[in-house]
């Protein structure tokens, strides 16, 4: 699963980065390699996601909540049949952004204690 390592790690940066650390143009290094850039013109955006909750601490970090998942330009979607089947999660909507945010900001969090550890 490196493709999926690559963009949970494209969510994530080094350091504790506060809203207040923020700059218009702002570029950002991620763990996969990449940049973020920051928009603060009409809000707070990073690349094309809108920042939707800022500032929650956590244990090992401060999670930023945006409104759509954030792909790595290098990225390489693989093409699924319509026949492929989807396993249950008892969740009943996937297509959820923040959703979807959480999910891949979590599996972020947990994949760099993985890696720092």
């Amino acid at each position: 699963q490196p493709d999926l390592a690559k963009v949970l790690l494209y969510h994530v940066v080094s350091g504790k980065v506060m809203s207040t650390d923020l700059s218009d143009g702002l570029k950002a290094p991620t763990l996969n390699g990449s940049e973020l850039t920051f928009d603060l013109k009409n809000g707070v955006m990073v690349n094309s996601s809108q920042v939707i909750a800022a500032d929650i601490e956590s244990q090992n970090g401060v999670v930023h909540v945006i409104d759509t998942v954030l792909v790595p330009e290098n990225f390489v979607y693989q093409a699924v049949s319509q026949d492929t089947a989807v396993p249950k999660t008892g969740v009943s909507d996937l297509t959820n952004p923040l959703f979807i945010s959480i999910i891949l900001l979590v599996g972020a969090i947990a994949l760099k204690k993985k890696i720092l550890n």
